[in-house]
């Protein structure tokens, strides 16, 4: 990303300061500084370097804002244009950066302070902070906090280009051989996970598109945080109910089109309606059943004798993961599934 920069402002790479570099790209398409529209100016900036961020492919505005007002204050024309700059940056290389692990020797020093929380690594670029999580502005604000109940680690703060956040604990492949309780309480999580990512009160849809068992984490508690969340594509409803695209209001079906051992999905169909059952069809189809194509043997294998008895659980999986009827939306289905699933808990 510094090098395509570096070539748009056109500074030869070896002496370029990327720093510079988007600041002179910002002069050129605002030359007057005129502009004090931040929002359009960073939709701007995105398309004229021809990146496309997954946290943009809706081109949500309300978004931005969202991010803005609880990472900078109220005021969104207020931002200043190094703080523009630096969201910009964030949100080209990467709006959820990356994630620590482990305890290294820099992870301390930035949890005791003993570097400055933003100190430039580089030396000359941009501190990277989380656009998901949030990253520390005037209101030390996260646009969504684990306190509110979802399920991302807690963010420290950022060293340069290095993100400190909590360690949750490790992946979710370390359950698959598992006793059937852990597993069936993970898998219950899930689609929890699935279903406040699709219904919740930011009228925000969180729409996974990159599920594995290690993009997961189990907490000592046994609760489950999605630790990797940089593929996240966010469809903003109250948008999409103004613009009314064709077919908004009809649910947006995932049928898993040309593709058995991957997850398909439309970019333009997640965008363009108001409710999708893409996040039951990832989670099911991806992690729950056996043969899922992120998970051989699937979190929910061997299910007892005696469930099968007395549940359809394995029916409503199946239905999950892909529907006998192929026009038929999960949405429905997913509440049944999550009663019977809470009912041998």
């Amino acid at each position: 990303m510094d090098k395509k920069l570096c070539d748009l402002a056109g500074i030869s790479y070896i002496r370029c300061n990327p720093k510079d570099a988007l600041y002179f790209i910002y002069r050129k398409l605002n030359p007057n500084e005129e502009n004090r529209d931040p929002i359009n100016m960073i939709f701007k900036l995105v398309s004229h370097i021809e990146t496309v961020t997954d946290i943009l492919k809706c081109k949500s505005k309300r978004l931005l804002e969202y991010g803005i007002e609880k990472i900078y204050g109220p005021n969104v024309e207020d931002l200043k244009t190094d703080e523009l700059l630096e969201l910009v940056y964030t949100i080209l290389v990467n709006p959820e950066a990356n994630y620590i692990t482990g305890e290294s020797s820099l992870r301390l020093k930035c949890l005791l302070n003993q570097v400055p929380p933003r100190c430039l690594i580089y030396g000359h670029s941009f501190p990277v902070g989380p656009f998901i999580e949030g990253f520390h502005g005037e209101n030390d604000g996260t646009l969504f906090p684990p306190q509110e109940g979802w399920p991302f680690p807690r963010y420290h703060g950022t060293c340069g280009r290095v993100l400190v956040e909590e360690y949750i604990g490790p992946s979710l492949s370390s359950v698959m051989d598992a006793d059937w309780p852990t597993r069936l309480q993970v898998s219950y999580q899930l689609l929890q996970l699935a279903f406040l990512f699709t219904h919740n009160h930011l009228n925000f849809s969180l729409y996974l598109t990159d599920v594995s068992l290690d993009n997961f984490a189990l907490s000592p508690d046994g609760s489950v945080f999605l630790i990797d969340a940089e593929s996240l594509l966010f469809a903003d409803k109250v948008q999409i109910s103004k613009d009314q695209p064709a077919g908004w209001r009809e649910p947006c079906i995932s049928r898993g089109e040309g593709c058995h051992d991957c997850l398909s999905f439309s970019v333009e169909d997640l965008c363009s309606h108001v409710t999708a059952d893409h996040n039951y069809y990832a989670i099911c189809h991806s992690l729950l059943i056996p043969g899922g194509y992120a998970s051989d043997r699937g979190l929910l294998h061997d299910i007892p004798p005696e469930v099968e008895a007395s549940t359809e659980l394995r029916s409503l999986i199946q239905e999950c993961a892909m529907p006998s009827d192929p026009n038929q939306s999960r949405l429905p289905l997913v509440p049944r599934l999550l009663q019977t699933m809470r009912s041998l808990i």
